[in-house]
Parts: structure tokens; sequence; C-alpha cells
């Protein structure tokens, strides 16, 4: 395909002065000169609000950017610009304004207040123009743009005029369809895009919405959808390209953005660290990146663009070709002879069979209306009547799951059961009043696409009636016995507690005294050292003394003389002994030695030694004192340590006792409770199976009452609205096509024809145009 051959049969249909006359045809020229301009690479993402685009988008980038609710939310235009993160806009923002202000937002945070009808600072609608946003989301280099439009079904003024505009300037464009499929109305629109594309991603989006255990299948519902495109929607089309994903964009967004917590709101755990990942290939959403990334990336833009320009150029010659070949054979049977004969009488007849068909067609679309109405009415009944009874079924089984009546009591009083019953119900309300006004502007399909703006003050006043589940007074045959049992058990739990608490005071007096004997105890260390220490240093004061010194000792020597009287021996003595003489007297002499004592030194020694022992002894009798001081110290402390462990021990002993009675006690109590609690969870339960049961019915309860008399109210006013503007429509579509067949007849038709040129020389242009890009655009 080259562009050049393009470029040059889109000039020359600039020359054409059938184009150039018709302002349609000159707007349509135009866009396609934007569509496929060498700029940004634009991805329209189109749908219901309904159908979670806000949410898909969310998903492609990564990050929970753009708001989204059940409710219509995208104001306005966004363009979600492909940049690198080294571009300095990255994760920005600019506003453009319809005044020409453009507003750089730096915290991107702030998005939702310039682009949705929530935003509190301004009216979306009426100041801003468009944003664009900067971030990443495909290949680094990829000049591609996701555009996130109103949706098509939107109740503010030029909602859908903005999406249609945005399609026609767009290079590609992804439908989605929300957890109902495809509907009649999405037939319409879908018809109407693909005037300018023709090649589409179709989403089912919120599968994990899809209630597999009601029978429901991923598979079928996409079957369901193809078989209508391919029969209903593209029948006859092979020009037209699409794939069809069915996806869950909350868990593919959950498991990319670190920021969510909860998947669903009413959620009452976080995510886990290893779950994101599951939530991933659960939501389904890889196949569809993975053939977006291969269906539009650097190599395959261009190509892209150059068969969509194409695609719209062979669609716009041929549209101009058939209109100037229906212009010029009504000029030329005109300017015949028997045009000019039978002009009138067959206007006539042309304008009296105009009139019959009419009448007949307005008669058929009234009934029609008022048939389609009846049918939406029992449809969304029927619907109401089904989720009511399966709201039943799934409360009713959940009761179940409780098998005792305190967590059954929690659970009511808590207000979880109200609050899951009001979710139902508000996805009942919210069901009904948002497609019963799909629905109804479905009726008249193309002549009353816009339907929904005369309904913008019917909504449900659902929260007049709320359901608040009570608990009556429930009496149990074991209650007496219970209440005497649980006194008893108050009584030993506070001996246990008042035990508890003796022993905790004891054990904190025990580890006084242990710290105060231990303190004592280095006390007594420390005065026995310093004891020893004493009796050392007197030691080493007396072993410094030496040894005692000897005592000098001086001799000198006396002669003196004495008699001895000595026994005679021998035969001498013999004889002299016998007269008496035997003993004889002799004179003698001998030597006296004798000593002088010289003691001083000793004595000396004997002082200092005496003065050291008692100066040291008064030192060591001190230490001593103290020493057994510190030791009665230790002696009393263990005693007392000792004696408070006794306590403490017996304290035990009272408290294990305690303790075991109260465990046994408590083990009776359970099994008198566990009695009772089955009376009383089997009487609570009946109890909140009545409420619900009043609460659900599909006639009288409060939801059906509400449901039934919103449905009543939206197709009684509606009704008439749906059939006045159909009348209208029709009186005035055949007024004016009158006239013209009036005009024609009174004359005019001359002075028509006289204004028509020749077109025979522009279709012969057309057709040579048409012959140039089937030989050359491929």
């Amino acid at each position: 395909m080259k562009r050049k051959l393009l470029e040059s049969i889109v000039r020359d249909l600039k020359e054409l002065d059938a184009v150039k006359q018709d302002s349609f045809f000159t707007d349509t020229l135009n866009n396609i000169e934007l569509t496929t301009a060498k700029k940004a690479f634009k991805i329209a993402v189109v749908g219901e609000f309904s159908t979670g685009k806000s949410t898909f988008i969310n998903a492609m980038i990564g990050r929970d950017l753009l708001s989204h609710a059940t409710q219509e939310v995208t104001a306005t235009i966004t363009n979600i610009h492909n940049v690198p993160r080294s571009d300095k806009r990255y994760r920005t923002c600019d506003v453009t304004c319809y005044d020409g202000s453009v507003i750089h937002l730096k915290d991107d945070r702030k998005l939702v207040e310039y682009t949705t009808t929530q935003s509190r600072e301004r009216d979306v609608v009426q100041d801003i123009r468009y944003v664009d946003y900067y971030t990443d989301f495909m290949e680094e280099g990829a000049d591609v743009v996701i555009v996130d439009t109103p949706g098509l079904n939107g109740m503010a003024d030029g909602h859908r005029e903005l999406t249609l505009e945005e399609v026609k300037q767009a290079n590609y464009c992804i439908y989605l369809f929300g957890i109902r499929g495809m509907a009649d109305t999405d037939k319409a629109v879908i018809r109407q895009l693909s005037h300018y594309q023709n090649r589409f991603i179709f989403v089912l989006n919120f599968i994990d919405q899809i209630k597999t255990s009601e029978g429901e299948d991923v598979r079928e519902i996409l079957e369901d959808i193809r078989c209508f495109l391919e029969e209903d929607v593209f029948l006859g089309q092979k020009d037209k390209e699409y794939r069809l994903f069915g996806v869950s964009s909350l868990k593919a967004l959950a498991s990319k953005d670190q920021n969510i917590k909860r998947l669903y709101q009413n959620d009452t755990r976080d995510i886990g660290r290893g779950e994101r990942e599951t939530l991933y290939e659960e939501s389904d959403f890889k196949g569809f990146e993975e053939y977006l990334a291969g269906a539009i990336n650097n190599t395959t833009i261009e190509t892209l663009r150059l068969e969509q320009m194409q695609y719209l150029l062979e669609h716009f010659l041929e549209e101009v070709e058939e209109q100037l070949a229906q212009s010029q054979e009504q000029i030329e049977f005109l300017r015949t002879e028997a045009g000019k004969a039978e002009g009138v009488e067959r206007l006539k007849r042309t304008l009296a069979d105009f009139e019959e068909m009419a009448g007949k067609n307005k008669e058929k679309v009234v009934n029609y209306a008022v048939s389609e109405c009846a049918n939406i009415r029992r449809e969304f009944s029927d619907y109401t009547r089904e989720r009511l009874e399966a709201m039943k079924r799934q409360n009713m089984d959940s009761l179940q799951q409780f098998r005792n009546y305190e967590d059954l009591e929690d659970y009511i009083n808590s207000g979880e059961l109200n609050g899951r019953v009001k979710v139902q119900a508000d996805e009942i309300y919210d069901y009904v009043e948002k497609n019963m006004v799909v629905c109804l502007g479905g009726v008249l399909n193309n002549i009353l696409m816009r339907i929904q703006e005369y309904m913008k003050d019917a909504h449900m006043k659902k929260d007049g009636e709320q359901i608040r589940f009570q608990i009556g007074k429930i009496q149990s045959r074991q209650e007496a016995g219970i209440r005497s049992m649980e006194q008893g058990l108050l009584e030993m739990e506070a001996k246990k507690r008042e035990t508890e608490r003796t022993i905790s005071s004891m054990s904190q007096d025990i580890k006084d005294r242990e710290r105060e004997l231990s303190n004592a105890s280095g006390t007594y260390s420390r005065e026995n050292q310093m004891l020893s220490e004493a009796e050392r240093r007197k030691q080493n004061r007396l072993n410094s003394l030496g040894a005692q010194p000897d005592v000098k000792r001086d001799y000198y020597y006396t002669t003196e003389y004495y008699t001895t009287y000595e026994k005679r021996t021998g035969l001498i003595g013999f004889v002299a002994s016998i007269f008496g003489g035997g003993v004889k007297e002799v004179r003698r002499s001998r030597q006296i030695r004798h000593e002088t004592i010289d003691d001083s030194q000793r004595k000396a020694w004997q002082k200092q030694r005496s003065q050291i022992i008692e100066s040291a002894n008064v030192e060591i009798n001190r230490y001593k004192s103290q020493v057994d001081a510190a030791q009665n110290r230790v002696r009393s402390l263990k005693a007392q340590l000792d004696r408070q462990k006794e306590n403490q021990d017996r304290a035990q002993k009272d408290y294990q006792y305690y303790k075991n009675k109260l465990d046994a006690d408590k083990k009776i109590l359970e099994d008198l409770r566990k009695k009772a609690n089955q009376e009383l969870l089997e009487a609570l339960k009946k109890n909140v199976h009545q409420q619900l049961e009043r609460y659900l019915d599909d006639k009288d309860g409060a939801i059906a009452t509400v449901v039934r008399e919103y449905i009543d109210q939206v197709i009684r006013t509606n009704k008439k609205i749906i059939i006045e503007k159909t009348e209208h429509f029709y009186d005035q579509r055949f007024d004016q096509t009158r006239r013209v067949y009036l005009d024609q007849i009174e004359g005019r038709r001359q002075q028509a024809a006289a204004r028509y040129g020749d077109y025979s020389e522009q279709l012969s242009r057309i057709r040579q145009m048409r012959g140039r890009l089937g030989h050359g655009g491929r």
C-alpha cells in the first residue's frame, strides 16, 4: 500500500465540486486525513458507562488512576500517551480547557478533579475540553495514545457526540461489553462505528462476576457475542477484522497495582503477597495484552494507518458515487419528455403510496413501543424475582455455617448480614435502574437513541426501606443451671486471680530478698577479704621484724679452793675403815666460770612485735566484728528467703488447685452451653430465616415493592414519552416528505431540475479513482 497514491486520491477528491459543495463529504474527507496523518496512533476505548472502561484502561497502564464506579463517571476525553520513564512528562497531566487555557498537573492523583462527573472543583463537562496524561504501557518508542471516552449511553449532553468524534479520528477501536453481554443497542452502535473503523477488539469485561454456580459460562457468552457479530452486525462485510476476549479488568488491575489492598469493597482481608500472580492468571488479561502488543507496535503502526486510509477511502468513494449516480439518474429522467409528462402523476402516486405506508408504519411502531414496554416490564420483574430467590438461598445457606449461637449473634450484631443484603439489594436496584434506561433507549433504536435524556429524574427511592435483623430474647432450658455454674466460676476465677496477685507479689518480694541477699553476701565477701588483708598485713609486718635476737652472753673464770672428803680405797682404806679412819680430807681447787647476759635487743624486738600485734589486732577485730555482722545478715536473709519460698510454694499449690477446679468447671459449663447453644442457634436461625423470608419476598417484600414500583413508574412515564416521541417523529418526517412531493407536484420540480448540473464527468472521475485504489492500493 502506497501512501503517496492514497494522498493523491484525497487531493483529487477535494477538487470535485460534488465534494466541495457538500459539507458532509468535506467533513468526512477531513476526518480521513486527520485519522491517517503521521501522528500518534490512537486507540479509542468505547462502550456504555456500565462496561468498566476506566477499570479496563487502568489495568492496561497498571495503575488505579482513572476513576470508576457503577454509575456514569467519565465526563471528558482523556488521552493517555505512551512515553518512556525518562520523559520529563512521565506521570504528569495537561488539562486543556474550552477557554484555551492549559493546566499542568504534576500530581496525577488530582486527575479525578478534571475528568469525572464527581469533580468537586469544576463542571468538567462544561469546562474541560480534553486531558492528556503521560505514562508507559506499551513498548518503548511506540507513539500510541489510549483514548478514554464517555459512555455512549451517558446522560450528559454531548457525550455520545464526543465519543463518535473520537472514533472517527482514531486508528483502532476497542469496544467493551458489560456483564450482560451484547444487546440490540450495541448492534446499532457498532454498525455506526464500523463506518469509521475496519478493525475492532471486542472485550467482555467482568468475567469474575459471571455466576458459574448458576450455570453461566464465559465461553458460551463469548460464543453468543461472536454469533451476534457475525450474523447481525457484520453479516456480509468481509472487510471487517476483529478479535474477541473475555477478561476481568479488576483482577488484572489488582495484580499490577500494589497499592490496591483488597480486590472487592466487601472483602475482609488484604490481598496476600503471592496472590497477585494468581489474580493476573485468573483475569485472562495476558491473552489480550499479547495480542495487542503483536497487532500494534513500531513495525505495524504505519501499515495499519494506510490500511485504514484505504478502507475509509473505499467506502467514501462508494458513497459519493452512489449519491452522484442517484442524482444523475433523477436529473436525466426529469429532462426527458416522459419525465416531464409523467412526473406529476408519478409523484402523486408515490405520495399516495407514501401516505398509506406511513400510516401503517406509524401504527406498527406505536404497537411495537407498547409491546416492548410490556416485555421490558415483564423481563425486569422476572429478573427481580429470580435475584430475590437467589439472595434468599445464598443468605439462608450462609447461616448454616454457624455452629454456635454466639458466633451467629456476633455476625448479626456486627451488621455484616445487613450490609451483605444491602449490597445485594443495591445490585438489583442498580441493575434495574441502569438497564431499564438502556432497554427503553433501544426500543426506538436509531429513532429515539437519546430517549434517556427524558428520564433523568426517574430514580428509585431505595433508601427508605432497609432491613435491620433483630435478635429477640431467646430462653434455653439449661439457662438457670448455666447461670449458677457461671456464678461459681466467677467466684473461683476471683480466688484464682487473687492467688495470682499473691504469687506475683511474693515473686517480687523474693526477687527483692534475693537481691538483698546477693548484696549482703557481697558485703560479707568483701569484709572477709578485708579481714584477710588485715591479717596478711599483720603477718607481713611481723615477718619484716625478722627472727627474735639472741641474748648476748660473756664469760670469765675465778679459782675456788675447797675441801672434800674422800673414801679411802684399796687395802689401806680397808684397814682404815676398820679403825674408823676410812675417810680422808682432801684440799682442792677449781675454775668457776661466770656469765654476763645482755638482752636489750631482744627486749626491743619483743616490744616492737607487741606493738605491731596490738595495732593490727585492733584493725583485725574491727573487721571480724563487721564480718560477723555481715554473716549474721546473710543468715537472716537466707532464713527469710526460705520462708518466702515456702509461702510461695503454698500459694502456687493453691493457684494450681483453683486453676484445675476452674478448668474442670469450665468444661462442665461448656457442655451445658453447647446444649443450650444448639437450642438458641436453631431458634435464632429460625428467627432470621423468617425475617429474610419477609424482606426478600418477591411479592410483598421491601426490595420487590421498591423495584416493582420503580419499574411501573418508569414504564408508565416513558411509555407515554416513547409513544409521543414516536408519533411526533413520524408526523414530522411525514410532513417533511409530503411537502417535498407537493412542492414538486406544484411545479417546483422544474425549477429544481434547472438547478441540477451534470454529474457524469464527476462520476467518471470517481470511478477512475476507485480503479486506481483497487489496483495500486494494496
